[in-house]
């Protein structure tokens, strides 16, 4: 069940997993097509499909828009399928954007995924508070991304057009590489890091521990804090230092 099974479901919540499941089927064609679809409606988002990403999420403005339709969407009453569409089409139109371009945002927030079953059924089951903060969440991550970009807009203007991004390429942690392997390049050659250290291979052992799911099982499994994990990746680079 991919951790995802819970006794409620069998019990209280039966009836809604029932209409999760009708929701479903008609998209899937195995068993083995449950588990990913489910997802959304069992567990948090905490990634987003890197492609969906890169094309749905580069709306100027995006942030604000998506904080307006979590602010509508949390004062909204009913919160039915009829009203959600109501209120992201309003939405929309009071920013100025299509209002595809705010659903493709929205169900990247709400699933991680590039589709879905319709956003709206979606969006009711998934239950408001879920729906508000995987939005607020989107709005925080794209501001992120704004102040990424902003610091790093040189490095990234060379990588996007030296002919080093494919599509099956993580972007994210793309960014993080070059922006880490810079810093240490720099290091060696001023030398503060010893010749013989494996600079592309270190790079990528300091990001591992910031990958999502190892970063998930650390702070959650491992119940590490991220003051922890910090001085860990610190102390890895002193003991690399000359």
């Amino acid at each position: 069940d991919a951790g995802l099974w819970r006794e409620a479901l069998a019990g209280e919540r039966r009836a809604w997993f029932a209409r999760v499941l009708a929701l479903l089927v008609p998209r899937a064609k195995r068993l083995g097509d449950f588990v990913p679809q489910l997802q959304p409606f069992l567990a948090e988002v905490t990634t987003y499909d890197p492609a969906a990403a890169a094309k749905h999420l580069a709306l100027p403005g995006l942030a604000q828009h998506v904080t307006a339709l979590a602010d509508a969407f949390d004062a909204l009453e009913p919160f039915d399928e009829a009203s959600t569409e109501a209120t992201l089409r309003a939405t929309a139109e009071r920013a100025g954007v299509k209002f595809g371009a705010l659903v493709h945002a929205t169900r990247l927030a709400v699933t991680g995924r590039a589709v879905s079953p319709g956003l709206f059924e979606t969006v009711v089951l998934i239950g408001r508070p879920a729906v508000v903060r995987r939005l607020r969440q989107l709005s925080r991550f794209l501001e992120a991304l704004v102040d990424f970009t902003e610091l790093h807009y040189p490095l990234l203007s060379e990588v996007a057009h030296g002919e080093l991004i494919h599509t099956r390429l993580n972007l994210p942690h793309f960014w993080q590489y070059m922006t880490v392997s810079a810093l240490l390049r720099s290091a060696n050659s001023s030398g503060e890091i010893a010749d013989e250290i494996d600079l592309e291979f270190f790079a990528e052992t300091l990001l591992a521990h910031l990958q999502v799911d190892y970063f998930l099982f650390q702070r959650r499994v491992r119940q590490y804090s991220t003051a922890r994990i910090a001085a860990g990746l610190r102390m890895l680079v002193q003991l690399i230092a000359t």
